[in-house]
């Protein structure tokens, strides 16, 4: 759970830093990801980043995936890369906000978390009860 927040912390401080480089805020050309939303794509933008973290790349090989991973994100979500860096631009503007919205995101993370280690643990049951019925019928 340490770990799981700690990671949680060193992507906001990474989005807070992507959000503060691009604040065009004036353009009509965005539009603010309702709360909700947000927090399914945040849960996402953390998914990504994770798997990012255990690919064995670098360079342009690894800023292809990552470019892809998050076309599919914002694909699936049905935003643009400008409404997500808007929207957290305008929720890191309004901190209340967005520290709801990670309350959330921790939620989901855990949510998937538990469901992940009880497949797992469903799996393994499984395994052991196919093996017990191979030797049976040895």
């Amino acid at each position: 759970m340490k770990k799981l927040c700690a990671v949680i912390f060193v992507l906001l401080g990474f989005f807070l830093i992507m959000g503060a480089c691009d604040r065009d805020k004036d353009s009509p050309e965005y539009r603010i990801v309702e709360k909700d939303e947000m927090v399914d794509v945040m849960v996402d933008v953390h998914l990504v980043e994770a798997a990012l973290r255990n690919k064995k790349l670098s360079g342009d090989s690894l800023k292809k995936l990552t470019n892809n991973y998050y076309q599919n994100l914002f694909d699936k979500h049905n935003i643009s890369r400008r409404d997500f860096d808007s929207s957290f631009a305008y929720y890191e503007d309004n901190v209340g906000e967005l520290n709801k919205i990670y309350e959330k995101v921790i939620e989901g993370l855990n949510k998937k978390q538990r469901k992940l280690e009880q497949i797992k643990k469903e799996q393994v049951a499984n395994d052991e009860s196919e093996k017990q019925g191979k030797g049976k019928n040895k």
